[in-house]
């Protein structure tokens, strides 16, 4: 059968299936298929939910949690279900909202929703030849929400938001309602159900918040949970193409200005003339052309029992299934509990190191148990200058003098790795003038879209004023990748043993350069897993264990490098939902003056210790740092035969373990995937001994343990097991 036009007049059955393949309505009958009329609400629902839509508009009016007995729309006169922005000449703002648009037609089946809003679609600007498309579908424990638009106007479909869930005021009690939205590696640390944090005051007579994916979101998913109920709400963008999206809050009527506390409009406030509560949705940015089709990802959600880790679970569980994950087990990298790093030589010209140094530099890192390093600098114009020129600085030495100190690294069991970019370039150089340029990542007004540097031995480069001028250029350009992976597989050549591919933040998240082959919203992010991709490829050709580290968090990265640099605040807490997600990746912590928390730290959440004495100017026998290098390689000694179950094994948080300290005291779990067996890590992080307890481990209240301290000898123990810790110390609690 030949592919057909909507007919018109209506959606039919058939066309359905057409457009929604992953979700066909082709088995339903005509005589199952009920067309709603105007004026009317048609539902559908199962044993978990019950989902209301009105027939007229098609706006989303109820969604109703049938286990948890939540109702998620607590404000129906705030209903929605798209918006569409099509830029015009003059007016760049030219939205088009679903609420405004008659449904063409409305088919059911009992577990699905298909619903049709024929062009022309109006504003108060025209009518545009738009066609929309919106499906919802009860898929087992879930719903899904898919909108399609074919484009038959003059102008670029922008922007396409849904499915927008208006008039939502938190899981049961607005005050009880807490979120988690991914940020970097950890979360947002936001409140917005008691204090909104408006980002843009301008535009718009509502409060509104916004994170992007891939960055700094580094992944598609948030949730909504009560703890009070043990109940939460996963809302997750399921998608197989790595593109650009952002995740939008509006709260209606805004917030109110006060100092303290809840900062939600109080009803007295108000009156009950206006209407009170959340907007949730997806943006997403394709700029389709003319002629051409939106298909969007099926937007998700679950509701389910507990708060976010079980929405982690279920977005790993998603995202196993459609992209790989590199094994721990098989990247040197990620066996490394430390490494060190230094830069070699400084954009403003101060040389710290020169090739003939690297075996005496890897071996002060090798006495204190460090067996992995990190040349920075290495390049012409030094660290932060001169990109993509990665050749060796000749102030520094040869290709032939780095290649000996890599060989004499290796003869004292340490690895070598080097510092390298993936899209920045130099903006200050004739490569640049003359060539580079054509590839440089520009807005929608044909300007460089981001310009910026890192300054490191003159106060004027550290302010920003005379460092050397980065831009982005675009990883969607092949001809560009080339030249990334052509110089790395040089490095291969030589002996290196990995690449740490830094700025790896998808910061831009739309590219316009008008020569790429692919969208705007796809340039940066596809570009760059391609780049990790051929740079793999071609390096182990070369040599079979080459591996790469990254300065990101971002889950699609997980399939090509799963060391990262993500910069968590070395002696604060945060909320480790990135590594709890996926336990494979493993940031690092850096440890760069003379503290001993960061060092905890890094045990506590299982993470890599980044070592960069002096800042990055000196190596690990510095002489004010001599202390903390001998604490860092007592707690390596102690750290060994707990590899499999801290650094291999599965990242817990604080679950599965019923734990009693004071208020510096800080824990988490971890499980040993080949026992099962769990350990808890224990964290003074206070500047006084204090007693804590590991109580039990769930299903473990009276067995045996095993307890490790640094500079103690470990000792057997029966659960509760009470233990001193020092100040800035911890302590293990395996059990046996």
């Amino acid at each position: 059968m030949k592919r057909r036009d909507f007919v018109k007049g209506g959606l039919t059955t058939w066309a359905v299936a057409e457009i929604y393949r992953p979700f066909s309505l082709a088995h339903v009958s005509s005589e199952e298929s009920n067309r709603a009329g105007r004026g009317q609400v048609v539902a559908i629902e199962n044993g978990l939910y019950r989902i209301e839509v009105d027939a007229e508009r098609g706006l989303i009016q109820r969604i109703f949690d049938k286990a948890g007995k939540v109702e998620l729309i607590a404000e129906p006169r705030l209903a929605d279900n798209f918006r569409l922005l099509l830029p015009l000449p003059g007016l760049e703002a030219n939205y088009i909202f679903g609420p405004e648009q008659q449904a063409s037609s409305v088919e059911k089946t009992a577990t699905e929703l298909a619903i049709h809003w024929r062009g022309p679609l109006k504003n108060a600007k025209g009518a545009f030849d738009l066609d929309v498309f919106a499906r919802i579908a009860l898929v087992e424990e879930s719903i899904h929400f898919r909108l399609d638009v074919r484009n038959r106007t003059d102008y670029h479909l922008a922007e396409v938001w849904y499915p927008i869930l208006g008039g939502i005021r938190g899981i049961g009690e607005r005050e009880d309602t807490q979120e988690v939205v991914p940020s970097a590696g950890a979360s947002t640390q936001t409140n917005l159900f008691r204090r909104f944090p408006p980002m843009a005051e301008l535009g718009i007579p509502f409060a509104e918040c916004f994170w992007s994916y891939p960055f700094p979101m580094p992944m598609p998913w948030i949730d909504v949970y009560n703890h009070k109920l043990n109940r939460g709400m996963y809302f997750a963008c399921h998608d197989e193409i790595c593109r650009f999206k952002t995740l939008r809050f509006e709260l209606h009527p805004g917030v109110m200005e006060r100092q303290y506390g809840d900062n939600w409009p109080r009803p007295e406030e108000l009156g009950a003339e206006f209407p009170q509560g959340l907007k949730l949705h997806w943006t997403h940015f394709p700029y389709t052309r003319a002629g051409e089709t939106f298909q969007g990802p099926p937007v998700v959600i679950q509701f389910h029992d507990g708060d976010w880790h079980h929405a982690a679970k279920l977005y790993r569980d998603w995202f196993k299934a459609h992209f790989s994950i590199l094994d721990p087990s098989k990247s040197w990298m990620r066996q490394e509990m430390a490494f060190q790093d230094s830069t070699f030589l400084g954009p403003e010209g101060i040389i710290h190191f020169r090739f003939k140094d690297i075996p005496e530099w890897a071996r002060a890192a090798r006495e204190y148990g460090v067996k992995s390093v990190i040349v920075n600098g290495w390049m012409v114009g030094g660290h932060d200058g001169g990109y993509p020129d990665y050749t060796p600085d000749p102030r520094l030495g040869t290709w032939n003098e780095l290649a000996e100190g890599i060989r004499e690294c290796h003869k004292m069991d340490v690895k070598v790795f080097l510092f390298a970019n993936i899209q920045p370039v130099d903006a200050a150089t004739d490569w640049y003038r003359k060539d580079l340029h054509r590839y440089v990542s520009m807005d929608k007004w044909g300007v460089p879209a981001k310009r910026y540097g890192f300054g490191f031995d003159t106060l004027g480069a550290k302010l920003g004023y005379t460092c050397r001028p980065l831009v982005d250029v675009s990883p969607g350009f092949a001809e560009y990748r080339g030249i990334i992976v052509r110089q790395m597989a040089k490095l291969a050549e030589i002996g290196a043993d990995g690449v740490h591919f830094d700025k790896l933040w998808p910061e831009v998240g739309l590219d316009f350069n008008p020569e790429l082959k692919i969208s705007p919203d796809q340039a940066t992010s596809e570009g760059k897993l391609q780049a990790l991709k051929e740079t793999l490829e071609a390096c182990r050709k070369i040599n079979p264990g080459f591996a790469l580290s990254t300065e990101s968090a971002w889950d699609r990265t997980l399939s090509y490098a799963n060391v990262a640099w993500a910069w968590h605040h070395n002696a604060a807490d945060h909320l480790p939902v990135f590594k709890f997600t996926f336990p494979e990746w493993l940031p690092g912590l850096i440890i760069w003056q003379y503290g001993y928390t960061p060092v905890n730290n890094a045990v506590r959440y299982g993470y890599q210790m980044f070592i960069a004495p002096g800042h990055g100017n000196v190596s690990m026998k510095y002489g004010p740092m001599k202390r903390l290098s001998s604490y860092i390689s007592e707690v390596l000694r102690l750290l060994a035969p707990l590899r499999e179950t801290i650094y291999l094994g599965e990242f817990l948080d604080t679950l599965e373990v019923r734990f009693n300290g004071p208020d510096d005291s800080r824990y988490s779990a971890f499980r040993n995937r080949i026992t099962g067996k769990r350990a808890c890590v224990v964290a003074n992080l206070s500047p006084r001994t204090l007693d804590a307890s590991v109580i039990a481990f769930d299903g473990n209240e009276t067995g045996p343990v095993r307890v490790y301290q640094p500079f103690r000898e470990p000792r057997n123990a029966i659960l509760p097991v009470v233990m001193e810790i020092p100040s800035e110390r911890f302590a293990i609690v395996v059990e046996v």
